[in-house]
């Protein structure tokens, strides 16, 4: 009864939100001289930077303008600012440090500018980096204003620490500097208190994964292994660091050796020691297979009965993409959307592919175009529109702050096709309510949910975007993300015709979110 209440208050509580309408949208016209690599960060209420890298000048010029745009909840444009870089730096990786956004900027092999950016006045800074090793960096945190950069030196796993108000120079974390391991992780904690490093063995799926804690000034506080051994591959994982103290895994594991996900675990540390971890077979989950339709599920899981009565395991092999953890008061979110491999003339490891995806793909933006020179296969297929990967499903599971498993729902949408690994959903979380949604095709795919309990079939909705003359003639590259409260931003490009048949191209902003009689809170 008391689960059947909790869904009736949710019900009521959400009942507006099925009017999805347009609050404000914003436009930058775009064209051969002023370029079209648009990319953009989000900072909550705060608002949006917009970064532009102009291409303006000819391939011939020694640099380009990157333009940064602010605009404020309500999509009003608060400051432009403008910064050279050379024609061929690339803007890798971003990290937000209260009002500071800090940019790494990589001009080419193992040589980099750091740029800070103030969100209030945007002011820019060109950080006085010294350069202390020939570093390939894959990793970048800031943390009260100290700069962590991870990566290698040839072929050697290494963090360096820099304090650049303090310091002229940078210095090495200890105890990382090794041959035959990978950085998995550097990450901050909550509280800004301490820098977690993770590393792994190269080329050993059974590999231990090895634990380095350190204060802000790069004292070493604690190490610790996690063994692995010849039960469990752990594959991807995304952490969760309360304090210096205490460390969660969520991921997904594999049997033996294989390298596709069979279920998901969680591991809890605290003073360096293992507490536990726990193990969930995706056959133990009540929403995992709904994309196979009810005889198909019942089926697969009536196979899964077999096998244990006769003490084996059914093998899943389902590859996954995790979405960052979402932290709600005591509830820890993880989201988890699978993937299969169009082959359709590639022969790419899917699992690979996913694991540099979710390392990498820290910002939110439109993708960039590549260069037409030096692309790899996959850069290729991205910049020819080739589809690589087919969708699937998505299932989103509660868990308490203890690591134990509450509930699991699903977001059953397939019939998609992509160029690369990306989230497709975007999801509000409110205690075990979940409102799920999708952009696709100018329409807003929207599900909502209670914990195990599915509380509405996918709902199809239209926002309108443009103005009632005016109809869009072609879309390119449109992302839909959750910004704050019950607001979301979609972004692209448009081809729009007006009532006089006049075209314009544009980058476009839209903030949607539900409407009601009253006004509108920006």
């Amino acid at each position: 009864m008391k689960t059947l209440f909790l869904i009736y208050f949710f019900l009521l509580n959400h009942l507006l939100f099925a009017q999805i309408n347009m609050l404000k949208r914003a436009e930058i016209p775009f064209s051969k001289v002023v370029g079209a690599n648009y990319s953009l960060v989000h900072s909550s209420e705060k608002g949006i930077l917009l970064m532009l890298e102009s291409q303006e000048t000819e391939l011939t010029s020694t640099e380009k303008e990157i333009i940064f745009s602010k605009y404020d909840s309500a999509l009003n444009p608060i400051w432009t600012a403008t910064i050279s870089v050379g024609y061929l730096a690339i803007m890798q990786k971003h990290c937000l440090d209260g009002d500071d956004l800090f940019f790494l900027i990589k001009n080419k092999k193992n040589d980099y500018n750091i740029i800070k950016i103030n969100l209030q006045n945007g002011l820019i800074s060109l950080l006085n980096y010294k350069k202390l090793l020939e570093i390939d960096i894959s990793h970048f945190e800031v943390a009260n204003g100290i700069l962590f950069l991870g990566g290698t030196v040839d072929n050697m796993t290494v963090v360096l620490q820099y304090d650049y108000k303090n310091s002229r120079s940078p210095k090495v974390l200890p105890s990382i500097w090794q041959e035959k391991v990978s950085l998995n992780t550097l990450i901050v904690d909550q509280k800004k208190e301490s820098v977690l490093v993770i590393t792994s063995e190269k080329s050993n799926s059974n590999s231990d994964l090895f634990f380095y804690s350190y204060d802000l000034n790069g004292k070493l506080l604690n190490k610790w292994v996690k063994k692995g051994n010849n039960e469990h591959s752990f594959l991807a994982f995304k952490t969760f660091v309360p304090n210096s103290e205490e460390l969660y895994l969520f991921g997904t594991y594999a049997l033996g050796k294989r390298d596709k996900a069979q279920g998901f675990y969680v591991s809890r540390f605290s003073n360096a020691e293992e507490n536990f971890t726990y193990f969930y077979d995706f056959s133990s989950l009540n929403n995992f297979f709904n994309h196979l339709g009810e005889k198909g599920k019942e089926k697969l899981l009536e196979k899964v009965k077999n096998k244990e009565q006769k003490g084996k395991v059914f093998i899943h092999e389902e590859d996954v993409f995790l979405h960052d953890l979402e932290i709600k008061e005591d509830r820890i979110y993880l989201t988890a959307e699978l993937y299969v491999t169009d082959l359709a003339g590639y022969e790419l490891n899917p699992a690979q592919t996913m694991q540099r995806t979710i390392n990498e793909s820290k910002m939110s933006g439109a993708d960039r175009f590549y260069k037409t020179l030096g692309m790899d296969q996959h850069q290729k297929a991205i910049y020819e529109g080739k589809a690589l990967y087919a969708y699937k499903s998505a299932v989103i599971c509660g868990f308490d702050k203890t690591g134990k498993l509450l509930w699991d729902n699903d977001f059953d949408y397939q019939k998609l096709k992509y160029v690369e690994l990306s989230p497709v959903l975007q999801n509000i979380f409110s205690q075990d309510s979940i409102t799920m949604l999708h952009w696709q095709d100018q329409n807003l795919l929207l599900k909502r949910s209670y914990g195990n309990f599915t509380l509405d079939s996918l709902q199809k909705f239209e926002p309108k975007l443009l103005d009632k003359h005016e109809r869009v003639e072609y879309a390119e590259r449109e992302k839909i993300i959750f910004w704050y409260k019950n607001y979301f931003l979609i972004y692209g490009f448009h081809e729009i015709t007006d009532k006089e048949n006049k075209r314009r191209k544009v980058f476009y902003l839209v903030k949607i979110g539900k409407t009601n009689a009253k006004k509108e809170e920006k």
